[in-house]
């Protein structure tokens, strides 16, 4: 499945030479004191990776994950490298449907909060924007909805 999209700043110029990477989360995938997702890196599997173009697209293919623990929406972990940025900013795409609902970690979060986590479906597979903020962080997600991980 085609996994892509664009990465912006906050003015919504495209950031060329990003590097966006994704995995499937193998581990402790639960959410953090704070209640921000955490990703496992090193129980990863299925990882790919991707460079942003001049127009701040990246793409990656990729096995659709499957949900972990009963009740947990299945997501992908993507992590956001820019140079001259913070070192590594990570986030979780989450895939469209009604096992969303069930989610523990979903269903704790701000509607608007929730929305930008969840990946579209369209012609090409899943499309997934991330827009990079100075002051908070990343912007994840394709309703505009902030962000920050």
């Amino acid at each position: 499945v085609q996994f892509h999209g664009v990465v912006t700043d906050e003015d919504g110029v495209p950031v060329s030479g990003a590097l966006v990477e994704t995995w499937h989360a193998a581990g402790d995938h639960r959410a953090t004191e704070g209640g921000l997702p955490r990703c496992d890196e090193p129980t990863s599997t299925h990882r790919n990776n991707a460079i942003t173009d001049r127009q701040g697209r990246y793409n990656v293919r990729f096995v659709p994950p499957r949900a972990l623990e009963y009740g947990a929406a299945p997501f992908i972990a993507v992590s956001i490298s820019v140079r001259g940025g913070p070192s590594r900013l990570i986030t979780r795409a989450y895939l469209p449907g009604c096992h969303l609902a069930k989610d523990v970690l979903l269903g704790r979060l701000p509607a608007e909060r929730r929305q930008a986590l969840i990946a579209v479906r369209d012609d090409a597979g899943f499309r997934f924007d991330i827009t990079l903020s100075p002051v908070n962080g990343v912007v994840a997600g394709t309703s505009g909805s902030k962000w920050a991980p």
